[in-house]
């Protein structure tokens, strides 16, 4: 049985979430979540800063954070749900930076749709951001994953009850991340490589 690790990914300019899963090639599941979290930005308060400098350097700060983490968890491949462009200057900038950074890191990536993330977790077309929170909690919960939930006293839109608080609003961005694992090792692709892969190990 050959484990390899992914890093599954969600990015953004504010709040680009990130999760490293163990996979097993052969069975094609997750195995264990051993990390996961999201990396924020905050659009700088200074006037004197260009505002593509100030994206520059947010985007910076996400590119740099996701390569440590490929180095310190020796990532083989990668997992995104890479945006679409969308039709005001706004969605354009988002788009254009997500990809930005995704370009930057050195590991093959395997770009996942929002319908494919939808079905390998949840198996519906129509699942929502809280169906998907739901589904990654259960699995990290389900494999023992030496992760943690970020929870809160009160309500949010989601409502997701966790040890005695509310899974946080922010942690859909971690979830995601997981989700599209999911979603790339249910892809050819993922088949493709998995079998380079295992044979560059044995």
């Amino acid at each position: 049985m050959t484990i390899i690790r992914m890093l599954g990914i969600d990015p953004s300019l504010t709040h680009t979430g990130y999760a490293v899963c163990e996979v097993c090639t052969e069975t094609r599941k997750i195995i264990r979540v051993l990390e996961m979290s999201t990396i924020k930005t905050e659009k700088t308060k200074n006037k004197q800063v260009r505002s593509s400098s100030d994206k520059m350097h947010r985007a910076r700060a996400h590119a740099v954070k996701l390569r440590e983490v490929i180095a310190q968890h020796q990532i083989r491949v990668g997992a995104a749900e890479v945006p679409s462009g969308g039709q005001s200057a706004n969605a354009a900038s988002a788009f254009g930076i997500a990809i930005g950074i995704l370009a930057s890191l050195t590991i093959p990536l395997i770009e996942v749709s929002p319908a494919e993330v939808k079905m390998a977790s949840v198996g519906s077309k129509t699942a929502d951001k809280e169906d998907i929170m739901r589904w990654a909690l259960a699995l990290t919960e389900r494999t023992d994953s030496p992760v943690e939930w970020g929870v809160g006293p009160r309500k949010n839109e989601f409502e997701i009850e966790h040890r005695g608080g509310y899974i946080l609003k922010d942690m859909e961005h971690q979830a995601d991340a997981i989700s599209g694992v999911q979603a790339a090792i249910a892809s050819e692709q993922f088949r493709q490589l998995a079998g380079m892969m295992a044979a560059l190990i044995s």
